[in-house]
């Protein structure tokens, strides 16, 4: 128990702690060889830890033991590639992997190693992309402890922080941002609190806080170049972090410091793999498809590893769609997606389903694309991913289609165009008269009419005529509203009520380009950019009188 509090502490400061012996009596000691096996595993020394983790298993004899031997020997199969064709590595009597028999074990671990033990079991499952394993530990566990061994303990900014974690990776960023504060808010030391910083940046990133993850990616950046799992992890956040703002080449450099070598040999496989997929997408970003296949080829080295496949398939999706292998993309898309969602890995489904939206773009499918995306970013923002708009409008641009609005984004999810729909709804006019008066056909009225009921969050086109009124009279101001000519005026008194410039022009007896020129000097003078603002703002003066 004192050894496990003092390799926990050690673990969150960054500093090399003495292996604990393992020769004479302790040989057959497991909670020896179990943390013998952590150390070396948390120190790159990923054979020799699996080693290790093996001996635990097979001398482990009580619930306590057998816990820390199967989050060891769980390390050791997350980091070590040959570890999953290791039999010894499974459960000595079963066979069974040994954190799915962990999170089968009904036998009570003692109290004073449950959070610690539960919280290493978790880490393991995530180190092998089990997301769903690793929350379902966390659930075991309950809302992390405020002690630890009896007091305040680094470990447990370690726990939150791996709640925040799991929390990205099954798609729950609204979770992970309030783990990843609470991260912050309990650390202390050096290490301890760049690793929490480095959780917030990969939830900031995933919520699209852009600012705020770039302030962060900075400040992990400027640490000094990683040496352990721990701080190797915070320049993978940051990374991770840095890939959600679609900064490819900064994410790829900090993989490249994590990583230690052009393998990416210092890291966990899961994040080497993720890490060479970078390297991937920033060389075709740059256009260097020499470098991208380079990457590529030392990616394949894992192909067919549970823990890497759903990564390679997503690489390879790439640079079919760059080569210009629209079945071959959508082939690998598919396989990314399906392999990622089986394990609860649900950011890496988002993301590989953005590739198959432009694996299908790249076969003209532009309708599947919107289809899909349109239903990815809806459950994702439910969620607080908000990154994912970002992404998915950026493939549909290339076709000229868009998302539908956020629901309840007013005036601000809407197009110029989309805002006119909007102010003719309100009067009451029918689809036909639309159509008529806009010159637009049938069926782009209706997709326009359709993203105004979204925006303003209504289902009837009476329900838009009350979400206007309310936005004009409850439009905030500040200061003076500058005042308008007797001719601007009444310019912005037809616009309130919804009438074009041809029709404007008609009732004041003057041309359209003399309207043009009155609606830019209205824009000019209420300082505001689109025709939907002057209706609403001069509905907001007309109320108060």
């Amino acid at each position: 128990m004192e050894y496990l509090d003092r390799v926990l502490r050690h673990l969150m400061s960054g500093m090399a702690l003495p292996l604990p012996r393992t020769d004479g009596p302790l040989a057959t000691d497991p909670f020896a060889l179990a943390l013998r096996s952590l150390l070396q595993s948390w120190h790159g020394e990923f054979a020799a830890g699996a080693q290790t983790a093996a001996h635990a298993m097979t001398v482990a004899d009580d619930p306590d033991a057998r816990a820390l031997a199967r989050a060891a020997a769980g390390f050791a199969l997350g980091m070590w590639p040959p570890a999953a064709s290791d039999p010894t590595l499974r459960e000595p009597r079963t066979g069974a992997d040994p954190v799915a028999a962990a999170l089968a074990d009904e036998e009570p671990i003692s109290p004073a190693m449950y959070a610690p033990t539960t919280a290493l079991l978790a880490e393991s499952a995530l180190a092998n992309a089990r997301v769903t394993t690793a929350a379902a530990f966390l659930a075991r566990m309950g809302d992390p402890p405020d002690t630890l061994f009896g007091g305040r303990h680094p470990f447990l900014t370690f726990i939150r922080a791996l709640a925040a974690r799991v929390a990205v990776y099954q798609g729950d960023i609204t979770g992970a941002e309030r783990w990843a504060d609470a991260a912050v808010g309990g650390a202390e030391g050096e290490t301890e609190s760049l690793f929490a910083l480095a959780c917030v940046a990969l939830a900031r990133g995933s919520a699209d806080r852009r600012a705020a993850t770039r302030e962060l990616v900075e400040q992990v950046s400027a640490a000094p170049v990683p040496v352990d799992a721990v701080t190797r992890g915070c320049f993978v956040l940051a990374a991770y972090g840095a890939r959600a703002l679609g900064l490819e080449t900064r994410g790829a450099r900090l993989i490249l410091l994590a990583g230690g070598d052009d393998d990416l040999g210092g890291l966990r496989i899961i994040d080497r793999a993720f890490g060479l997929e970078s390297l991937v997408a920033a060389a075709i970003s740059m256009g260097d498809l020499d470098a991208a296949g380079s990457w590529l080829s030392r990616l394949e080295v894992l192909a067919g590893h549970r823990i890497a496949e759903p990564t390679v398939q997503r690489a390879r999706c790439r640079m079919s769609i760059t080569l210009g292998d629209a079945g071959g993309a959508l082939a690998s898309a598919d396989r990314a997606v399906l392999l990622a969602r089986a394990d609860g890995r649900m950011i890496e489904a988002a993301e590989a389903e953005i590739l198959r939206a432009r694996a299908h773009i790249a076969h003209r499918r532009g309708g599947a694309a919107e289809r899909e995306l349109s239903v990815l970013v809806t459950e994702s923002e439910a969620r607080g991913y908000f990154a994912i708009r970002r992404f998915a409008a950026r493939e549909l641009r290339q076709v000229g289609r868009r998302l539908p609005p956020i629901a309840a984004s007013g005036w601000q999810g809407l197009s110029p165009r989309e805002r006119d729909v909007a102010l003719l709804i309100a009067q009451g006019r029918s689809n036909a008269s639309l159509a008529r008066e806009l010159f637009l056909s049938a069926h782009t009225v209706r997709r326009h009419v359709s993203r105004v009921l979204a925006a303003f969050a209504v289902g009837t086109r009476a329900g838009v005529a009350a979400a206007l009124t309310d936005s004009a009279a409850g439009r905030p101001m500040s200061g003076t509203v500058a005042t308008l000519t007797g001719r601007q005026r009444a310019v912005a008194e037809l616009i309130r009520h919804g009438s074009t410039n041809r029709r404007i022009a008609e009732v004041l007896g003057i041309g359209t380009t003399t309207v043009e020129k009155h609606v830019s000097a209205i824009k000019d003078r209420w300082n505001i950019t689109s025709r939907a603002e002057i209706a609403v703002l001069a509905s907001w003066l007309a109320d108060a009188g």
